[in-house]
């Protein structure tokens, strides 16, 4: 045990260095970050990496997946999604929600997404980004992504201008929590015919849709209702549909864990729609 302690703190820059530059190269290469996290602990008396470390570390290999996936947005630029087709046979599938930020649903989802270790991405309307600041930054922290969901949730049939006002004050209230200007947008309703996202199309705003609903929103579903919709419609490269507004989203908190669990039984792995995007085959016309 002596001997072990003496040889760890001998060699315990260079171990860091090597640590420090696999972590670089793997992120380079498109490796998940929980490998070297899980890497870099297997010592459980003699650990050498402090949790400042290991917390730089997966946040280096975070930041670098996500400039992956915002240039890979890049080439999705005024197109149109509502799932992918993915370049291998693995099962994904992308949980998105809708509304938010709210300053209690929203966070009882974060705790649950990070409960089952899933990533997620939440389309925000700009109100609620600015009445829920801290929220917003949550969001962003714990490594979900985030989309455009207008401003004030219209969908009325509106002027250029009007749209422009929805959309781009919205990404400019994003934008102060974001490395970027979310290029995802989603119209409330998925109403493609009233201005928005003609604008979204002309000033190259990915539209993303949904191919799972699970009707959470529409008219007073049961719990089993809501979970039966996401498990009974699941394909992979999916996108699904449910909403962390405050107003009857009661149930569905109370059925997330379950569509997980369900879903991870039966092999699906969980995406961001930004991560989706570089593992589907090909691109939208």
């Amino acid at each position: 045990m002596q001997l072990s302690i003496y040889l760890t703190k001998k060699y315990k820059s260079k171990i860091v260095f090597l640590v420090l530059f696999l972590t670089i190269f793997l992120s380079i290469v498109g490796f998940k970050k929980n490998t070297i996290a899980e890497a870099t602990v297997l010592a459980p008396e003699n650990q050498f990496l402090s949790p400042v470390i290991l917390n730089s570390l997966e946040r280096t290999i975070e930041i670098r997946m996500q400039e992956t996936q915002q240039d890979n947005l890049n080439k999705y630029q005024g197109k149109v999604i509502e799932k992918v087709t993915p370049k291998t046979s693995d099962k994904i599938i992308a949980l998105t929600f809708d509304d938010g930020p709210d300053g209690k649903t929203t966070l009882q989802v974060l705790d649950i997404l990070g409960r089952y270790q899933v990533k997620a991405t939440f389309f925000l309307i700009g109100e609620n980004v600015k009445k829920y600041p801290y929220v917003t930054r949550r969001i962003v922290e714990l490594g979900h992504a985030i989309g455009n969901h207008t401003l004030t949730h219209a969908y009325k049939v509106m002027s250029p201008e009007s749209a422009a006002q929805e959309i781009e004050k919205t990404a400019d209230e994003i934008a102060q929590f974001t490395r970027n200007r979310p290029l995802l947008f989603r119209p409330p309703l998925g109403n493609m015919n009233n201005g928005l996202v003609e604008y979204a199309r002309n000033h190259n705003y990915l539209t993303v849709l949904w191919s799972i609903n699970s009707e959470d929103s529409v008219g007073y579903p049961g719990v089993n209702t809501i979970a039966a919709n996401v498990i009974n419609r699941a394909h992979s490269g999916g996108i699904v549909l449910l909403h962390d507004a405050p107003w009857y989203r009661w149930k569905t908190i109370a059925t997330l864990p379950t569509i997980i669990e369900r879903l991870k039984a039966q092999g699906y792995r969980f995406v961001t729609v930004p991560e989706l995007l570089t593992l589907a085959k090909g691109t939208p016309n």
